[in-house]
């Protein structure tokens, strides 16, 4: 045992700014075949549980940003930043929660936390999933589009 451990999650009142959403459930992803997801609005809350080969990586584009997990060498990667993330039972979980200029990856039920200020790429729409090296199962996955809380 690793003792006491901290957790993080979003705050539950982000379901109060959920739109639209779409899920998604018993999907393969195959190298030749990415996951093309059309998400408007720009801001979401991603919610991903993933059983991947292990000679693969599984990376997320949102608007031009990679986030990467690499099964091989159990390291989340986005941009300049990186955390150990060790599969349970052969599956991840990632929630991405993404707003104008930044994203939040939390993985491992809250036990990683990436707060991440990034520059997203206006001319690339949309959520990409795709794989590398072997197919990843997409156990079950929802996006939320979420609406500004400016008035």
């Amino acid at each position: 045992s690793d003792g006491p451990r901290i957790r993080t999650a979003p705050v539950p009142e982000i379901e109060l700014l959920y739109s639209e959403s779409c899920s998604i459930e018993s999907c393969e992803i195959i190298p030749e075949t990415p996951l093309q997801i059309q998400a408007s609005g720009g801001m979401y809350d991603i919610i991903l549980k993933a059983k991947l080969d292990r000679v693969s990586y599984i990376e997320i584009v949102i608007h031009g940003v990679s986030v990467v997990y690499d099964a091989g060498k159990e390291l989340l990667s986005c941009a300049d930043k990186d955390a150990r993330l060790s599969p349970d039972n052969g599956c991840i979980d990632l929630r991405i929660v993404v707003d104008r200029l930044s994203l939040e990856i939390f993985a491992a039920e809250g036990l990683v936390y990436m707060p991440m200020r990034v520059r997203f790429d206006p001319s690339v729409g949309g959520i990409t999933v795709r794989t590398c090296g072997g197919s990843a199962y997409i156990k079950s996955s929802n996006i939320h589009t979420l609406k500004s809380m400016s008035r």
